[in-house]
């Protein structure tokens, strides 16, 4: 995956709460994931990106085209 112009990401996250602001926790994997930018609308994102569920948890989040 290539995140135009990086992607921050402090640790990773088990649930939502985790992480900070409107993150999304996305591609849990053994009870680990990172957290995103969540997002309701394209517009929410940085240019580059799109706003979609793209790991089929059920929040959407930025990420990129």
């Amino acid at each position: 995956i290539d995140f135009d112009g990086g992607y921050c990401i402090v640790g990773g996250c088990a649930t939502n709460a985790d992480c900070s602001g409107d993150g999304v926790c996305s591609f849990i994997q053994n009870g680990e994931g990172v957290c995103l930018d969540g997002c309701s609308v394209a517009g929410d994102c940085r240019p580059n990106y799109t706003c979609a569920d793209v790991d089929g948890n059920g929040a959407t989040e930025c990420f990129p085209l």
